[in-house]
């Protein structure tokens, strides 16, 4: 049986020039790599590929129960406007944003 090392999709990333972090257990957070050109991907360290950032415009509406979102995120905030079901429930258009 051919096993897969731990860090495989880590690795295969890191190959194909992704950015990728461990996670620093004294520091208790992920850091960015960058020490040296060939990281020692131990089987006892924790590695991933480095979350990307992304944004979106949501509208938010005045409903029975209280306020709710629509269910599209937009790319800005004029085009989530614009796609507005209903003015005169909409309350607010935000921006959110997330890592993938």
């Amino acid at each position: 049986m051919n096993k897969r090392h731990k860090h495989y999709e880590i690795i295969m990333a890191f190959a194909e020039g992704k950015e990728i972090q461990f996670f620093d257990s004294d520091e208790k957070q992920w850091r960015d790599w960058g020490y040296t050109s060939c990281p020692s991907f131990t089987v006892t360290s924790e590695w991933r590929i480095k979350p990307t950032k992304n944004e979106g415009w949501v509208n938010l509406y005045k409903c029975k129960t209280g306020i709710e979102t629509g269910m599209n995120i937009y790319d800005s905030e004029e085009t989530a406007k614009n796609a507005s079901m209903d003015s005169k429930y909409l309350v607010n258009t935000i921006k959110i944003e997330w890592e993938r």
